[in-house]
């Protein structure tokens, strides 16, 4: 069955993660809540620049 539905492009697709479940993508108001989220989502840099001043 899967051979089948491969060949005629009709097998169900893949299950994605819904968009937005990977809090890094939020933006700013996210990673510059805390010097954690920042770190964990490599924004020091940009916090410390941009909403920190």
């Amino acid at each position: 069955p899967s051979f089948v539905c491969l060949k005629i492009g009709a097998c169900p697709a893949a299950r994605k993660p819904l968009l937005g479940t990977e809090k890094c993508v939020w933006g700013p108001s996210y990673w510059c809540q805390d010097m954690e989220s920042a770190a964990l989502c490599n924004a020091v840099e940009h916090c410390k620049r941009h909403v920190w001043n």
